[in-house]
């Protein structure tokens, strides 16, 4: 391993002589040599033998003597400060990462994306095209990342309800729609489209109907056949956004008329009867 300069502090001073210095490996030796001494066939045996191990198995092969005196004070340090610098970079990567992310993002539903240029891009995130390159390789790419970051932040905002509960499925329905809502609307203007922005539309409409499954799993594993599949599309429909579109813009019923009326739907939806068959 490694240890860094400074860490030997020396050797006893029994004489006139001046200090040498010579290096063994990667380890700076300071040594105050007696007159007629020669600790170097010692030093360079020791270290030959535990150049793979732990700086501190030197203290056992009689290092530790007046003439050679070992201390550490510098190890933690030096490797903390490596360590900091380490994470300081990543944290400095990320939030560049996060910042170009971000104008993706703007650009994409100011309805930009399609005509705003690379430089323009990276400016909106305060770097250099070529730092936007090293991190996306092409536009495409920034914008399918940007679009997998909000489809995680969304999943994880609609599948926190415990499948069966209804009215909390509703809740994080709305809350949803009530933030996010209009980019969901832009990105269901890209049906048809080929390329990454076709892809956009099918990862919405995959989680979408992921989140029904999950949120009213226990009440469709009562049903079965063509009756389950008539529930699920019902339940899809209902739970669309251009359903809340319609009750919250359109008609502009209150928060709460809009989660009663959805809710309602949705129970009567779900009732026992001929659902079954």
């Amino acid at each position: 391993m490694f240890v860094p300069a400074g860490m030997v502090q020396g050797f006893r001073n029994a004489g006139d002589r001046p200090a040498r210095r010579w290096v063994v490996g990667p380890v700076e030796v300071a040594e105050e040599l007696r007159a007629g001494e020669r600790p170097r066939e010692k030093w360079a045996e020791v270290h030959e033998r535990h150049r793979s191990h732990d700086a501190r198995s030197y203290l056992s092969d009689g290092l530790t003597s007046p003439e050679f005196r070992i201390t550490f004070r510098h190890m933690k340090s030096g490797g903390s400060k490596r360590q900091y610098r380490q994470v300081a970079r990543a944290e400095g990567r990320q939030r560049t990462r996060e910042a170009l992310l971000d104008a993706a993002e703007h650009e994409f539903f100011a309805g930009q994306f399609e005509n705003v240029s690379l430089e323009d891009l990276a400016a909106r995130a305060g770097v250099t095209k070529q730092t936007l390159l090293r991190h996306f390789s092409t536009k495409e790419g920034l914008l399918e990342a940007s679009a997998l970051r909000g489809r995680d932040r969304i999943a994880a905002q609609r599948f926190s309800a415990a499948p069966g509960d209804i009215a909390a499925a509703v809740d994080t329905l709305l809350e949803h729609y009530e933030q996010d809502g209009e980019r969901s609307l832009a990105i269901g203007a890209l049906e048809g489209r080929d390329g990454v922005l076709g892809d956009l539309v099918a990862h919405a409409k995959r989680l979408h109907y992921d989140w029904v499954e999950h949120a009213f799993a226990p009440q469709l594993a009562r049903l079965r056949g063509r009756a389950r599949a008539r529930r699920r599309a019902a339940l899809i429909a209902l739970c669309d956004v251009h359903v809340w579109r319609l009750l919250a813009h359109d008609l502009r019923l209150p928060r709460a008329e809009v989660r009663r009326t959805v809710i309602e739907s949705i129970e009567r939806l779900l009732e026992d009867g001929d659902g079954a068959r």
